[in-house]
Formats: structure tokens, C-alpha cells, sequence
């Protein structure tokens, strides 16, 4: 679940970390379905490395969300661990 003190605790880690803004995200990308999709292109336009978590802070009728990857469910689960 998305909370500025969760946020915190994700920039304090030593995971790689990105974000994206949907009040950004074009029309037709809302419309369209693909609103993920765009989003994760945004946040990974200037990493080095794959993210380790991307979150975003919502948009009108949209909820704030935090998206851990990795490698297996074990890897994530260490990685929302280490945040919590």
C-alpha cells in the first residue's frame, strides 16, 4: 500500500528505486488501458539497472501504487522485508 513513510523507507534502502507521475501519463494511454506499461517506460528511461521498485502517487480516480520486482516470490518477499 502506498504511504509517504513506506516511500521513505523505500528511498532510505539500498534498493534501486524509480517513480513515474500519472497526471503526466497522455489521454489516449488512460483510455487505452496501457497505463502500466507507459508508466513503467517512464520510470526506466534513465536507469542504469533494472528497478528493484517503482511506485507512482495516483491520479484523479487512480490509487497510488508501489510494484516490487524480482527475480522469484521469495526475492520479492525479501525485498518488501528489507522495507518494512
Amino acid at each position: 500500500k502506498y504511504q509517504n513513510s513506506t516511500i521513505l523507507k523505500i528511498k532510505k534502502s539500498k534498493l534501486i528505486v524509480s517513480n513515474y507521475d500519472r497526471v503526466q501519463e497522455p489521454k489516449n494511454v488512460k483510455s487505452g488501458g496501457s497505463s502500466i506499461e507507459w508508466g513503467i517506460k517512464k520510470a526506466i528511461r534513465n536507469l542504469k539497472n533494472a528497478p528493484d521498485i517503482i511506485f507512482h502517487k495516483g491520479d484523479f480516480g487512480k490509487e497510488p501504487m508501489i510494484i516490487v520486482f524480482g527475480k522469484n516470490p521469495k526475492d520479492i518477499m525479501k525485498k518488501i522485508l528489507k522495507i518494512m
